[in-house]
C-alpha cells in the first residue's frame, strides 16, 4: 500500500488584481509617514558620508569589496558585510533625490510592496485559497515588526534581500510547475540577487528543498530526486560564496571577542528563538535594541520558558501533523529561515533584531493564517482583519519613532535604559545642542552601566563616553580634566580619531601650540579619513596662521566628506575671503 500523496505546490489559478492592488496600498500606506524621516542612527555614516554612492563609476568597487570600506580605513574592510545591492540602491537613490533621506525611504516601501506582493503570489502556487493568500500578504504588510527593516535606511538590505528572496521562491514554483527553463533562469537570478543583498538569503535553496520533501511522496520524494530539482540554486549559492571570498576573506573576518561556555552560547539561541517566535506572534513591545545577557545565569528563567514552548508547540504539531500537515513545514521553515542570524560571534552584540525577522516572519504568519483556514475558525476573516487593523496601526506609531534619532534614543531608553551606545549617541545630540548638562548626566550613567559584566559591550562604546566627557570639560574651560578623560579615551582605543582631534583642540585653542594641534589633528584624519570634523579643525589651524591656501584646502576635503557640514562651508567663505 502506497502512501497518500500530499498537496504538491500547484497553481490554484488566476490571481485576483484587486488582491494585488490591496495589498500594495496597504505597503505604502502604513510606512507613508516614514517618507518624511530623517537619516537616523547609522544613516548618516552610510549614506550621507559615502562618496561611494554618489557616481556609478564606483559601481565594481561595490562587488569587490566589504560594504563598509568606502570609511577608508582597513579596520573597517575587515568586516562580514558583503552588500553590493545596497551599494546600488544608495546609488539609485542619490541619483533620483541627493541626499534627500524621502528618495532611499521610497526604495524601502518599494521593496517592501513587492515583497509583500510575492508572498501574496507565493500563497496561490501553494494551493492556499485566495482569501488565504491575500490574508497572509496582507498580514505581511501590515507587520508592527518590519518598522526597523522598512522605516530605517540602514536596514534597505533587508527589505532588498526579501523582496528578490520570495520572488525567486515564486518563480522556482512556477518552473516546478510549467518546466519553463526562463522560470528557472529568473528564479536563479533573482536569489543572486536576493543574495548580494543579504546573507539571510542562503537559506533559499534548503527552503526549497525542504517544501519539496514535504509535498512529495515516498516514491517522488527521495532525498537525492528532491536536491537534484534545487542544484541550479546550489550553483548559484557557490558562485556567491566565491564572490564573497574574494572580497572579504575565507571566513567572516570580525568575532565577538567574549569569554563564554558552550551551554552560554546553545541556551543563547534558545532564548533567542523564543523571542524571534514571539515577536513574531506578538510584536511588543518594539525597540532599536535588545539587550540580552550571554551568560546564562542572567536569563535562566526567559531562557527555560522559551524552551517550554517551542518545545510544547513543536510536540502539539507533530501530534497533529496528519490533520495539518504545513504546521509543521511552517514551523520548521520559520526555524530554517533564522539560521543565518545565530551566527552570534560574527555579529557584535545585537544578538537579536527586528529588522532580522523579515524573511522568517512570512512563515510565522502562513502557519497562523493557513492552519486558522484549514480548522475553518469562525469569523476566520473578521479576525484576521481586526488583528491587520491593530498591526497596521501600530506599525504606523512605530514609524513615528523611527523619524528622527532623538526620538529613537529616547524611546529605546524608556524600555532598556542600560543600552550604553544609544546613551552616547543622545548625549552627542544633546552636545550639539550645548546642552552639556544632560550630555554629562547621559555619558556618565553610560560608564556606570558598563561596570556591570550583564551585558556584552563594546570598548568603543567606554571610548565615546570619555571623548564626550572630555569635549564637555574643554568647553567649560576645564581644559586639564579635558586632556585627561582624552588620554582615557586613547587608552581605551589607541585608533579612535576622535581622541587626538580633541586633544589638538586643546593644543590650539588653549595653549597656542599649533605644531602639537597640527599634529594631532593629522593624526585624526590618518585613523578616521572620513572625519570631517578633524578636516575642519585642521582647516581652521590653517587659517589662524593665514596659510589660506591649505585652510581652504581641508575645508573643501570636508565639504566632500560631508556635503551638509555647514561649519566648514562657513570657514571655506572666511578663507576664500581672506586670501590674498
Amino acid at each position: 500500500m502506497t502512501k497518500p500523496k500530499k498537496t504538491q505546490p500547484v497553481h490554484t489559478g488566476s490571481m485576483n488584481y484587486t488582491h494585488i492592488a490591496v495589498i500594495i496600498i496597504l505597503s505604502a500606506a502604513v510606512f507613508a509617514n516614514s517618507l518624511p524621516g530623517n537619516f537616523v542612527w547609522d544613516d548618516e555614516i552610510q549614506v550621507v558620508k559615502n562618496w561611494r554612492i554618489r557616481s556609478f563609476e564606483n559601481l565594481p568597487s561595490a562587488f569587490t569589496t566589504a560594504f563598509w570600506s568606502f570609511l577608508g580605513t582597513p579596520a573597517e574592510n575587515q568586516t562580514n558585510f558583503y552588500r553590493p545591492v545596497q551599494t546600488i540602491t544608495y546609488m539609485l537613490a542619490y541619483a533620483v533625490g541627493g541626499l534627500s533621506p524621502t528618495a532611499y525611504h521610497a526604495f524601502s516601501i518599494i521593496y517592501h510592496a513587492a515583497a509583500s506582493v510575492f508572498v501574496y503570489l507565493i500563497g496561490l502556487e501553494l494551493t492556499f485559497a485566495p482569501g488565504v493568500a491575500f490574508a497572509t500578504a496582507a498580514l505581511f504588510a501590515v507587520h508592527p515588526a518590519h518598522t526597523e527593516a522598512v522605516a530605517w535606511i540602514a536596514a534597505i538590505p533587508d527589505v532588498a534581500c526579501g523582496a528578490f528572496y520570495f520572488a525567486a521562491v515564486l518563480f522556482y514554483f512556477r518552473y516546478s510547475r510549467t518546466r519553463t527553463r526562463a522560470s528557472l533562469w529568473l528564479s536563479c537570478l533573482l536569489f543572486f540577487a536576493a543574495l548580494l543583498s543579504k546573507e539571510m538569503a542562503v537559506t533559499l535553496p534548503f527552503f526549497l528543498l525542504l517544501l519539496r520533501r514535504h509535498s512529495s511522496s515516498s516514491e517522488e520524494g527521495s532525498f537525492l530526486a528532491s536536491l537534484r530539482q534545487v542544484i541550479p540554486l546550489f550553483a548559484v549559492l557557490a558562485l556567491y560564496l566565491m564572490m564573497r571570498v574574494a572580497a572579504l576573506g575565507l571566513l567572516a573576518t570580525s568575532y565577538l571577542q567574549v569569554q563564554a561556555g558552550w551551554l552560554d552560547w546553545l541556551s543563547l539561541g534558545v532564548r533567542v528563538l523564543g523571542d524571534y517566535f514571539r515577536y513574531s506572534l506578538v510584536p511588543y513591545p518594539l525597540s532599536a535594541f535588545h539587550l540580552i545577557p550571554l551568560k546564562l545565569e542572567y536569563r535562566f528563567v526567559s531562557t527555560s520558558l522559551s524552551l517550554a514552548v517551542i518545545a510544547v508547540l513543536a510536540m502539539v504539531l507533530w501530534l497533529f501533523r496528519a490533520r495539518i500537515p504545513e504546521a509543521l513545514f511552517w514551523f520548521s521553515s520559520f526555524g530554517l529561515m533564522l539560521v543565518p542570524v545565530f551566527y552570534f560571534k560574527g555579529m557584535s552584540n545585537t544578538f537579536f533584531a527586528e529588522r532580522y525577522l523579515y524573511i522568517p516572519s512570512f512563515a510565522m504568519i502562513a502557519l497562523v493564517v493557513s492552519t486558522a483556514g484549514r480548522l475553518n475558525i469562525p469569523k476566520f476573516h473578521l479576525i484576521v482583519g481586526a488583528i491587520g487593523v491593530v498591526f497596521a496601526l501600530a506599525a504606523v506609531y512605530r514609524n513615528e519613532v523611527w523619524r528622527t534619532s532623538e526620538r529613537l534614543y529616547q524611546t529605546t531608553l524608556a524600555l532598556q535604559p542600560e543600552v550604553t551606545h544609544m546613551r552616547i549617541n543622545l548625549a552627542d545630540i544633546y552636545l550639539k545642542r550645548n546642552d552639556d548638562t544632560s550630555a554629562r548626566d547621559l555619558l556618565a550613567s553610560a560608564i556606570k552601566y558598563m561596570e556591570s559584566d550583564r551585558y556584552v559591550r563594546d570598548p568603543y562604546e567606554l571610548y565615546r563616553a570619555y571623548v564626550g566627557l572630555g569635549a564637555i570639560e574643554a568647553r567649560a574651560g576645564r581644559y586639564a580634566e579635558a586632556r585627561e578623560d582624552f588620554k582615557k579615551a586613547i587608552g581605551v582605543n589607541p585608533n579612535g580619531d576622535w581622541g587626538y582631534l580633541y586633544l589638538g583642540g586643546i593644543f590650539m585653542e588653549a595653549e597656542g601650540d599649533y605644531p602639537k594641534a597640527i599634529e594631532n589633528f593629522r593624526k585624526a584624519i590618518e585613523l578616521g579619513p572620513l572625519n570631517e570634523v578633524a578636516r575642519d579643525y585642521l582647516g581652521v589651524a590653517m587659517l589662524n596662521q593665514k596659510n589660506y591656501d591649505e585652510a581652504i584646502r581641508y575645508f573643501e576635503e570636508a565639504l566632500k566628506v560631508n556635503p551638509n557640514y555647514e561649519d566648514a562651508r562657513n570657514y571655506l567663505a572666511i578663507a576664500s575671503q581672506a586670501r590674498p
